[in-house]
C-alpha cells in the first residue's frame, strides 16, 4: 500500500515526519494521515515524495493502481449485468486477456450505440 511505502521509505531514512511536512508543505496531521492510510494525497503530493526520496512514483502506486484496474473493471461488468441482463457473465470469463487495442474497439462501438440512443 501507499501508506506503508512511504512510512517505510522515512523510516529507512532515518526521518521524522516533521521533515517530510516541512518538504511538502502540508500540516502534521495531513501527512499523519497519509502514511496511516486514511488519507490519500494528491498526484502532486505523490509526485513529490517520490521525487524526495528519488523513487519511480510507480513504485509508490504500484499496487494502488493494480486495485484500481480491478475495481474499475468489477464496476464495469456490474453495468453491464444492469443493462445486459442475466447471463452475460459469460462474455467476462476471459475479459482479462482482452488488449488495449481491442478495448478501445470494443468503448468506441459502445459510444456508437449510446450516440444512437440519445438522438
Amino acid at each position: 500500500m501507499l501508506s506503508d511505502k512511504i512510512k517505510k521509505l522515512r523510516q529507512k531514512s532515518n526521518l521524522q515526519q516533521k521533515d517530510l511536512v516541512e518538504y511538502l508543505k502540508v500540516a502534521k496531521s495531513t501527512y499523519s494521515q497519509y502514511e496511516s492510510g486514511d488519507r490519500v494525497p494528491s498526484l502532486d503530493i505523490i509526485r513529490r515524495i517520490a521525487e524526495f526520496y528519488n523513487v519511480p512514483t510507480d513504485y509508490l502506486l504500484e499496487h494502488q493502481v493494480v486495485k484500481n484496474k480491478e475495481s474499475k473493471h468489477e464496476e464495469m461488468k456490474e453495468v453491464l449485468k444492469r443493462e445486459l441482463g442475466p447471463g452475460v457473465e459469460i462474455h467476462f470469463q476471459d475479459a482479462s486477456k482482452i488488449d488495449s487495442k481491442k478495448i478501445r474497439a470494443i468503448k468506441a462501438v459502445w459510444d456508437s450505440l449510446k450516440d444512437e440512443d440519445e438522438e
